[in-house]
């Protein structure tokens, strides 16, 4: 549950399981929600609370979605993305953002997320940043280095962004995409 126009990783609940006996859910980090807390979250997206510009506020409910196992194993609790940046339908830089326990399982770099600079030609990684300034060599507490891994699908992932910009008629966007387990 996210609000369509929010920014920073506010205002974002990801609903993990819900608890048959009950009517709650689970999020990733553990929080239970019940049904009367969902719908305060949700009208708090509407009134614009996490909204930071434009009198439009709309939530989006939409389906968790579960990372491919390449890139699953660095990520704390969510699901890493891509964000591809594309000029005249050429990509022509991105990156990965991958959950941390610091970000709370989301892949939002203010929230804590780490980023992950990619080759363009390889769609290899070559290096990490913590959150939007640290640099780092190797994801925290442990011995993987966040340089050399393999983004899988790499040549449909620039396919897919350069088609989403020209669909969108944008000269100038970010794609903001994700491979999933299946």
């Amino acid at each position: 549950i996210k609000p369509a126009s929010g920014s920073a990783g506010k205002g974002i609940i990801i609903i993990k399981s819900k608890d048959k006996s009950k009517a709650s859910w689970k999020d990733n980090e553990g929080n239970i929600y019940t049904i009367d807390d969902l719908n305060l979250h949700i009208s708090n997206i509407l009134d614009g609370e996490y909204s930071t510009w434009g009198t439009n506020h709309k939530a989006i409910v939409e389906e968790m979605i579960m990372p491919h196992h390449a890139l699953a194993k660095y990520s704390h609790k969510g699901t890493p993305d891509l964000r591809i940046v594309v000029f005249n339908s050429v990509p022509v830089m991105a990156m990965c953002r991958i959950p941390t326990k610091k970000s709370a399982g989301k892949a939002n770099l203010d929230q804590g997320a780490i980023g992950l600079g990619i080759d363009m030609a390889s769609g290899v990684t070559t290096y990490g940043l913590s959150g939007k300034s640290e640099k780092i060599t190797h994801f925290p507490g442990s011995k993987k280095k966040v340089n050399g891994i393999i983004i899988p699908y790499w040549n449909k992932i620039l396919e897919t962004s350069v088609k989403a910009a020209n669909a969108a008629g944008y000269k100038f966007m970010g794609a903001d995409l994700f491979v999933d387990a299946e």
